[in-house]
Formats: structure tokens, sequence, C-alpha cells
């Protein structure tokens, strides 16, 4: 099916929608913005992504002239067009068109755009033997709570990673400790304990993330919320990313450091499989 758009309240082809230049998301980077995976036509954790997005929205203090709520039609419309079953939700939201300056407009009208393409998932051999970080210097900005976009730091961090033959770039600080990956959160494992760096502004928090913390909960798996230094790497038994795209993907390599034996270990799979389940159900549940 045709790739399909929601601007300003018109559904369209992707290949014909466009915006001012003068909106201040392209100028500025000034906007939010969410991706939501859909599994059978149903958006998966939806109220946890709408939730996320009005906290986004308030960081930046750009207020709606609509009920957030009202988004879910507007998913629901998009994806009964596209009829595309597995697929990917993408939702931005900007401080809308005006001159440029860099103080907010005195009255400013939101430009809010959503697509909805077919979802790219980890292929097989990914989620059988598990992936290779890079390591990157994090040079984000100081606010990687808020989901802006404003994402040039992990575009390069990404490409760096992908030129030296990863799959995901980790962003680790000055200190030396984890903060997260390109487009995921990083979790370490040790003694089915699961580390990983405590929600700050220095992490997105993660709705993959927490969903897997609470899957952990009911599989006996411990959680360690703490930072987490790459110089661990040594003892740890295995590793895996999280992510609304990644779901819950095995890390096997850092760099040129294999992880635990060099394969998807246990606590990774168990959340995997949980994380199916869970999505099985929803999708009972919906249907």
């Amino acid at each position: 099916m045709t790739d399909l758009a929601y601007v300003n309240g018109t559904i369209l082809p992707v290949a014909e929608a466009t915006i001012s230049i003068e909106d201040r998301g392209f100028l500025f980077g000034d906007g939010v913005y969410e991706v939501i995976r859909c599994y059978r036509g149903v958006p998966f954790l939806l109220d946890e992504h709408l939730a996320r997005l009005a906290t986004s929205l308030a960081a930046i203090r750009l207020e709606l002239p609509f009920d957030i709520g009202d988004l879910a039609a507007i998913f629901g419309d998009l994806l009964a067009r596209s009829q595309e079953k597995e697929a990917v939700l993408y939702l931005q939201i900007t401080r809308g068109v005006a001159p440029r300056n860099h103080l907010f407009p005195a009255s400013p009208r939101p430009t809010v755009i959503a697509t909805v393409r077919p979802a790219e998932p980890p292929t097989p051999d990914e989620r059988a033997h598990g992936i290779r970080l890079i390591t990157v210097d994090d040079a984000r900005w100081g606010r990687c709570d808020v989901k802006t976009t404003n994402l040039l730091a992990n575009v390069l961090a990404k490409q760096a990673a992908h030129e030296k033959g990863g799959q995901e770039a980790l962003l680790v600080d000055e200190a030396g400790f984890i903060t997260e990956g390109g487009v995921s959160n990083f979790f370490a494992v040790v003694d089915r304990t699961i580390i990983t760096h405590p929600k700050s502004v220095h992490i997105l928090p993660g709705i993959t993330r927490d969903f897997a913390i609470e899957l952990a909960g009911g599989l006996d798996i411990a959680v360690d919320e703490r930072k987490v230094g790459l110089d661990e790497a040594v003892r740890w038994d295995e590793a895996f990313v999280t992510g609304t795209t990644k779901e819950v993907l095995p890390v096997v390599r850092i760099d040129d450091q294999r992880i635990g034996d060099g394969r998807p270990g246990p606590v990774a799979g168990e959340l995997a499989s949980a994380f199916q389940q869970a999505v099985d159900a929803a999708v009972k549940e919906r249907a």
C-alpha cells in the first residue's frame, strides 16, 4: 500500500506531503516526536507513548489545541486507510510556522504530522545470534529525557557505528559510564540481574525499557538501576537493548569484546518471549 501521512488534518500519500520552510521544526528542531509499533493493526503500549508525548510537550512548553487522546483516532484512521498490519506510526509535533526568530511566536499553531509505514523488525539472524554495538562518545544535549527532534548527535553516532560494522551505537559519557544506545536503551546482565542506567536527564525514558523492567518482575529477574561502567563488561553474563522497533534484542559483542560466551543469553531470551506474549495478548484483547 502507499505510505500515508497526516498533515494538520489532511491524509495524503507521503510523497505529496509538504510543510512550510518556515516551520520551526525544520528551522530549529523545535518539536517532539513519538514512534509507536503496531502489531496486526494494534498500536502497542499506545497509552504509555501518549503519556511520554505529553511530558515532552510540557518540557518544551508547547500546548496542543486539542486533547492528546484525540491522536488515537488519527492513528486509527491512518492504519485503516493504509491497510498495513505490521506497521510503525511516526508522530511529530512542532511549534508551527512563524518567521525565523529564536523567541516563541506569540500565538503558535502547532504542526502535527503522522505517518504510517511497514515495520522493519529485527531480522531472524539478529534475534538468533545477537548484534554488535560500537562505542561512541555521548555528545548529545543535556536533556535526553525529552524526546525532541534534535537528533543530529544520534545520527552521527549511528553512522559511526555502521561504518565500523556495528548494528547500533553504544553511547558512553565522559566518565566512562554507558548511558544508552543510539536508538535504544541498554541492559547488562549479571547473575540474573539486569543492570541499566537510572532514569535521569541523561537517557530517554524508553517505553520498551520500562515494559521490560515490568516483565522482569514476573520472571524472577532482579533489576538494578544504576550507572554502568564500560569497564565492567568483562564480568557481564550477557547484554541486550530494548526499543520500540528493536523490542528485546540480544547483544553479543561491544566493539571487539565478546559479551559472556558470545551468544544470546537466557535472560534476554526470557524477556523477548514474555514481550511477544504480551503483544499477542494485546492484539487478542483488541480483536
